[in-house]
């Protein structure tokens, strides 16, 4: 039995996700991104972002994850691509996305971010970027059967590259 209950995230979970989404990000990237960086990402900008997601985007779907005391410990999100293939070609190499999969650093480990990753995909063909030098992050994917493929991105705004993986 799992300790984590998920289920479809509505708009009225759009608050919750964005102040998690801010502190995941802190927590995971501190040592891959600029502190500065980190440090500026705006809250209440993220849960704008969200609350649009749910809003206007009917092909994004996004899962949340609490934990026994009822606390947002992760989600994920997943849909149509939003970009072509930076290598040029018409599209994107698969027809689903992998936008996003956040959990809880003191989760790691737990079995959750399986869980969200399969509420997300189920065992559909998609891809997904990742931060290139966020090796546990590739990891984890690896071992859910996806493999870096040749497409890379600079991201003007984390000053980071991004790798595309699928499967």
């Amino acid at each position: 039995m799992s300790i984590f209950t998920i289920r479809l995230g509505v708009i009225g979970d759009a608050e919750e996700i964005g102040s998690l989404h801010v502190r995941v990000w802190r927590e995971t990237y501190r040592d891959l991104m600029d502190a500065d960086f980190l440090a500026a990402i705006d809250e209440t900008e993220r849960i704008d972002n969200w609350l649009e997601i749910f809003r206007t985007d009917s092909d994004e779907a996004t899962f949340v994850a609490h934990d026994r005391a009822n606390e947002l410990v992760g989600f994920a999100s997943a849909g149509r691509p939003h970009d072509a293939d930076p290598a040029g070609d018409a599209d994107a190499p698969r027809a689903l996305e992998l936008f996003v999969l956040n959990t809880l650093s003191h989760t790691h480990g737990s079995g959750l971010a399986g869980q969200l990753l399969e509420a997300a995909l189920q065992d559909r063909p998609a891809l997904l970027w990742v931060v290139e030098n966020n090796h546990r992050a590739i990891a984890f994917y690896e071992k859910h059967g996806f493999s870096l493929d040749d497409a890379k991105k600079w991201d003007d705004k984390s000053q980071t590259f991004d790798v595309r993986m699928s499967r």
